[in-house]
């Protein structure tokens, strides 16, 4: 019986044929029973088709022939044999369960843990704090006895304080840790008599990840991701997160090429009050591979202050695009501006929280992407704010940033050529608009009362 808590980590490009799981929560609990059938087993996985998938793969491989020759003692009863609890003749069994799943008057000599943090979900902090609720407040005073018995937990690193990183700062466990490149010497018991040296910088399995396998993949999601994930060594969100030592500069304007669109992209808010958030807009060359930040639009606004400000920037730029995030008085801003406006304006919904949607850009940065004039005036506060993201006063920057680095990855990943771009913003162009806006009196000629009235509101916000 082990004596001990216990963690093992390893990377993600290990788990895409679930090898881990299969080891942790097939072949082990099949063991287990197998050296003693009365053995009770909790097996949780952070989803319960996932768990009860699991639970029967390890029922079909204790019903193989081989595994009764050598098992001849243990034998699966046909009282309960299902896919969330199966027993043996002896009342020993294995319970499958999930993230959040009730186990009343249910024990276990060991409790197995396997990847109980959902990969998409590391950057969401109420994610994270219910699966280490559950762990403190459920799972593990389900153990039949304090002494004896034993809490696996098997998981890639996906986030400091996952379960993994919860758990660990309590202390009192022992932590195998398999990145995917040693990060440090490790000497691994293999046996009561034989380690394993990993070495440092000695890569896990080359044959099925090498350097130049890693590379990319560090390259595809950036470091902040692979650290975690691949290296088992997640990053704190307080530190860079996004890596502003990798904006790359330039001197001159880039000469406009032919195929090259001007893209806007606007994080909107309202009102001139002190309290009131910048609406920003970032202005951008967006060539294949490369992102030119030409200007940044950076002020309180009212309104229609606001629907003539980014009319005039589009105009100025000679703008092919703008992004506008449809939420709040951006909703209202896009329509306006489809209204009285020839402008390309693109809706952008807003899907996740800030971190998550800035998260995959920081791979485009790194790999040099993104270029900043060198002399901006305006450069040393956008890098602030993007170096004190996500625990900065203002983030609005950033959220320009992000959702600009979103539509490209997007457009990149969706193969879009320049000239079915081109021809189809062509196409979107209308006639200039009868009631073009102007002047601040037309808009108030134009526009709808209650939004006159946010105006006059807006400090007081």
């Amino acid at each position: 019986m082990c004596l001990l808590n216990q963690t093992a980590t390893c990377p993600k490009g290990f788990d895409d044929v679930q090898l881990k799981s299969h080891i942790g929560s097939v072949c082990f609990p099949a063991f287990l029973l197998g050296q003693n059938p009365a053995t009770k087993i909790i097996c949780a996985s952070y989803s319960q088709i996932l768990s009860e998938d699991f639970s029967n793969q390890c029922r079909l491989l204790m019903s193989e022939p081989w595994y009764k020759d050598v098992f001849p003692s243990t034998v699966l009863s046909p009282i309960k044999n299902t896919a969330s609890e199966f027993d043996t003749t002896i009342h020993g069994k294995r319970i499958a369960t999930s993230l959040g799943g009730t186990l009343t008057g249910r024990g276990g000599d060991f409790i197995i843990i396997d990847d109980i943090n959902k990969a998409a979900d590391f950057t969401s902090a109420s994610s994270r704090e219910t699966a280490n609720q559950w762990f403190d407040n459920t799972l593990q005073s389900r153990l039949n006895s304090m002494k004896d018995g034993c809490i696996i937990v098997v998981q890639q690193r996906i986030h400091a304080d996952d379960l993994a990183g919860h758990i660990l700062m309590k202390g009192d466990w022992v932590h195998l840790n398999l990145p995917a490149i040693g990060q440090e010497e490790q000497y691994i018991a293999i046996n009561d008599n034989e380690n394993y040296h990993f070495k440092k910088d000695e890569l896990l399995h080359e044959a099925r990840l090498d350097r130049d396998n890693l590379e990319q993949q560090r390259k595809n999601v950036g470091g902040y991701i692979f650290s975690s994930q691949y290296l088992q060594s997640p990053v704190p969100e307080e530190g860079n997160l996004i890596p502003v030592e990798a904006f790359r500069n330039f001197d001159n304007y880039p000469i406009h090429h032919k195929e090259d669109l001007i893209v806007q992209s606007w994080d909107i808010a309202s009102g001139q009050g002190e309290h009131n958030d910048y609406s920003v807009g970032t202005i951008w060359l967006y060539r294949y591979n490369e992102y030119f930040l030409l200007d940044i639009v950076r002020r309180k606004l009212s309104y229609s202050e606001l629907l003539l400000e980014v009319r005039r920037q589009a105009q100025e730029s000679n703008a092919n695009l703008l992004l506008i995030e449809k939420a709040g008085v951006g909703i209202a801003l896009i329509d306006d501006l489809k209204q009285y406006t020839n402008l390309n304006v693109v809706p952008i919904v807003p899907t996740k929280d800030k971190v998550t949607r800035m998260v995959p850009g920081t791979a485009d940065i790194e790999a040099g992407k993104v270029a900043l004039p060198k002399e901006a005036l305006w450069r040393a506060e956008f890098e602030k704010e993007c170096a004190e993201f996500p625990h900065g006063k203002h983030d609005d920057q950033v959220d320009s940033l992000s959702m600009f680095l979103d539509w490209a990855r997007k457009r990149r990943e969706t193969g879009q050529e320049y000239t079915t771009l081109l021809a189809g913003l062509d196409a979107l162009k209308r006639p200039p608009a009868p009631n073009e806006l102007r002047t601040i009196e037309d808009i108030k000629n134009l526009l709808w009362p209650d939004i006159l009235r946010k105006d006059e509101g807006d400090d007081d916000e």
